[in-house]
């Protein structure tokens, strides 16, 4: 599935978690919600519920990917950028980076510690006011 060029976008917060999956355009195919996922407010289980619930989400509004299952058994993105709220410690990323990647299905390379990012492999996008999105 690989091949269809799709990259995963999720934003963690203490009220919801957003994902979208984009193409290789920079357009919007689909979104998903999930519940809060402040790192420190909800711990790491209900953090990873929260990414998987968006990420089902936003797969199964994509006509194709109805079938994936979350963890993933089989790549499905590109690349995948997280932004994160409460994940506040170099050992925090060093601690999730590898369930994600399990939970996606993604290699990751070693985890390079940011405040509040994962990971940032995304396409370069032209201005927004360039590109078609899809109405949350």
């Amino acid at each position: 599935m690989r091949n269809a060029s799709l990259f995963l976008c999720i934003d963690c917060g203490g009220t919801k978690t957003a994902a979208a999956i984009v193409d290789a355009n920079c357009r919007v195919l689909s979104r998903g919600s999930g519940g809060p996922s402040n790192y420190n407010d909800v711990g790491q289980a209900k953090f990873i519920q929260a990414i998987s619930e968006a990420t089902r989400q936003a797969l199964s509004a994509i006509p194709g990917c109805e079938r994936f299952n979350i963890p993933l058994s089989e790549p499905v993105f590109t690349a995948v950028w997280i932004g994160a709220s409460g994940i506040d410690r170099k050992q925090d990323v060093l601690d999730i980076t590898p369930v994600i990647a399990d939970l996606l299905h993604h290699p990751t390379q070693k985890p390079t510690p940011r405040l509040r990012s994962l990971e940032v492999q995304a396409p370069t996008c032209p201005p927004s006011d360039e590109r078609s999105t899809v109405s949350s």
